[in-house]
């Protein structure tokens, strides 16, 4: 008996170090940073009038012509370039970050969607801001459009 409490005893000690070792929540991943864009806690969901997927982890929300909105995902979601739609599961007539999610509308799948979770929301506010984002996310080079003063 001795030696079964000693074999539990370590194998509790053997768990509780190696739940201590496991890494800190990973850095989010630079390229969905912006800080020189406004972020914002929530967004109306009266005023969305379309979305269009980035890649894997974010994706634009259009509230009016030139005006949008960029959503950061905690994790990835494989199926978001696939998707058909979105439908936000939302707690009130807004949408928050780090409380809402989506989930993603597959067009021939039977099971339950997995939520997505919204981690940040940032607020564009033109076209160009969004071809800015698109470009940074995607790894591509974004040139900016020439003014009138740039030129002379």
């Amino acid at each position: 008996m001795k030696n079964l409490n000693k074999i539990v005893v370590a194998f509790i000690a053997s768990m509780l170090l190696g739940a201590c070792g496991t890494t800190s929540p990973t850095e989010p991943d630079e390229k969905y940073l912006f800080p020189e864009l406004e972020q914002v806690d929530r967004i109306s969901s009266y005023k969305i009038d379309g979305w269009g997927d980035i890649d894997r982890q974010s994706l634009f929300v259009t509230v009016s012509p030139s005006k949008s909105y960029l959503i950061i995902l905690k994790r990835p979601n494989y199926d978001l370039p696939y998707a058909y739609g979105i439908k936000f599961n939302q707690r009130s007539s807004s949408i928050y970050a780090k409380f809402d999610s989506i989930n993603i509308i597959m067009p021939s799948s039977e099971l339950d969607p997995i939520p997505a979770y919204i981690e940040r929301i940032y607020k564009l506010e033109n076209r160009e801001q969004k071809k800015m984002v698109r470009a940074r996310i995607k790894g591509e080079e974004y040139v900016p459009p020439q003014t009138d003063e740039q030129e002379s």
